[in-house]
């Protein structure tokens, strides 16, 4: 009998914590999740194997006998052992406690990339991106008293990702405005990322603690609003395995990836060419989907982004999407594009993708209209071969022109105190 339950006592130190982690990965799976790491897809194989070792050790005498032999102790460590890793989960998920990011790439982060030029035309040598110590692209914040803060919020045409940091639209208008008297002492960051829309913006401009920090939001928005569209909606986040949210495993990922969440773009965008080939592989469609329910529900997110930055005492400046979509593309630039497929795996055609872009662009000029909000409206843009290097994305020419559009609104505005910095009194 003693012999018996000393075995049951190894079996359960062996057999227990890889068991739960399995069942729990399992819920989630069915639940939705999908392994995203390596280093979690690795904790489960070594569960799987620590339950087939164990498997192989009960059905074998000599396993037996060492097993019953060493019971109580192997019990023993187990028991240690979890109750010191749940320890240190506390310890270290204290330690280095931090607010989530969101819409952030990671603090003090550098990425060189060398886009093929006949891949991303219009973009020439090799490009950084650097993320300053608030997980901003831009300089770090300012200290001096009086300085204009601008936060650029969009997607990845505001992200600009394969644009060195000196030649992204949200860089050059910094540039821009500092070299003129009335506007020196301008500092514009940028926080765009790759898909995140409107409903994305609006979580950022009412949680992010940047907010309390800055004087306006220039917001360039409605292309992922369109995608999101098109798709049927933006993917869901399911929640994973219980032990998927360890402090000590989420740190152990920060360490081990050099390039964190950048997993939609590659070094030197040859992902485009796959990107481009599943397009021309779909069949086109020449018909809109009723867009209406859509619009009325990104006119709302808007009218939200601007009643929570008007509670926050910050200037919020819309910006239409320009789209290289166009009836009339040369061959050339019809081969640039990837963008535009539904959910039944059918693509759109450039005319039709324009005029879905025109519909968004014209319910934020509406809103912006009726809220009496400042508007730059890039559309004049649309359709420049020179300035796109895919479907929305902006070469160094395409960031240099919005760019310009961008500082002329600021430059014809600037007028009295009307501009003057909320938190300028406050700078440290």
């Amino acid at each position: 009998m003693n012999r018996r339950r000393s075995l049951l006592f190894a079996a359960v130190a062996m057999a227990a914590v890889p068991l739960f982690l399995l069942v729990d990965a399992a819920t989630a799976y069915y639940r939705g999740w999908r392994v995203e790491s390596r280093l979690d897809a690795l904790g489960l194989l070594a569960a799987v194997c620590c339950l087939l070792i164990t498997g192989v050790c009960l059905l074998i005498p000599c396993g037996r006998r060492r097993l019953a032999s060493r019971g109580p102790h192997l019990l023993l460590f187990m028991t240690t052992g979890v109750v010191a890793w749940l320890l240190a989960e506390a310890v270290v998920g204290i330690s280095l406690r931090r607010p989530p990011r969101f819409h952030t790439r990671r603090p003090n982060l550098t990425v060189v990339s060398r886009a093929r030029p006949e891949e991303l035309p219009g973009i020439v040598g090799e490009s950084r991106y650097t993320t300053n110590s608030r997980a901003v692209r831009g300089p770090e914040f300012p200290a001096v008293r009086g300085t204009y803060r601008i936060l650029c919020v969009g997607g990845s045409t505001t992200e600009c990702f394969y644009l060195d940091d000196s030649e992204s639209w949200p860089h050059l208008l910094m540039n821009r405005l500092n070299a003129e008297p009335r506007m020196q002492c301008t500092w514009v960051g940028d926080v765009g990322m790759p898909a995140m829309a409107t409903w994305d913006h609006l979580t950022f401009i009412r949680q992010s603690p940047l907010m309390k920090e800055i004087d306006c939001v220039v917001a360039l928005t409605g292309v992922n609003d369109l995608h999101w569209f098109l798709q049927g909606g933006p993917p869901q986040k399911h929640p994973g395995p219980w032990w998927s949210r360890s402090p000590i495993l989420a740190h152990l990922r920060a360490s081990l990836h050099r390039w964190p969440e950048i997993c939609v773009e590659d070094s030197d965008g040859a992902v485009y060419e796959e990107r481009r080939q599943r397009r021309r592989n779909m069949t086109v469609i020449d018909a809109l989907p009723d867009m209406e329910p859509a619009l009325r529900e990104y006119a709302g997110r808007i009218h939200e982004m601007a009643r929570l930055c008007r509670e926050k005492n910050v200037r919020l400046l819309c910006v239409t999407q320009p789209v290289l979509w166009d009836a009339h593309l040369s061959p050339r630039s019809q081969s640039l594009l990837w963008m535009g497929w539904q959910q039944d795996q059918r693509c759109l055609t450039p005319a039709k993708l324009r005029e879905g872009m025109e519909r968004f662009n014209d319910t934020l000029r509406t809103v912006c209209q009726t809220l009496d909000l400042p508007c730059v409206d890039a559309s004049s843009l649309s359709g420049g071969e020179s300035l796109f290097y895919d479907d929305c994305h902006f070469n160094e020419q395409g960031a240099k022109e919005l760019a310009d559009l961008i500082a002329a609104w600021f430059l014809d505005h600037k007028a009295g105190d009307r501009w003057a910095a909320p938190h300028a009194t406050n700078s440290q």
